[in-house]
């Protein structure tokens, strides 16, 4: 988190979580429009994890997920899915 300077109030930087076949090309495209951003890529293997403190998911979970646990903690505000059907 970042404390802005003479204000009480702090900023947590958003956290964008990846979920398909990335590459350097598009964490570097996503962090020169978001530079503040933490840009995770989960991979099958962490999507279910990370999706816990994720402000935005990008990608396609293929293993089950804690949806339940997800909505509970209220953080996640978008899903960009590439799931098509």
């Amino acid at each position: 988190m970042t404390k802005l300077s003479n204000s009480p109030v702090t900023v947590r930087k958003p956290r964008i979580v990846l979920c398909y076949p990335v590459e350097a090309k598009h964490i570097a495209q996503i962090a020169a429009v978001a530079p503040q951003a933490e840009i995770v890529d989960a991979g099958q293997e962490g999507v279910a994890r990370e999706l816990l403190a994720a402000d935005l998911f990008c990608g396609h979970a293929k293993v089950p997920v804690p949806w339940d646990d997800v909505v509970r903690l209220g953080r996640l505000e978008w899903i960009q899915s590439s799931a098509a059907g």
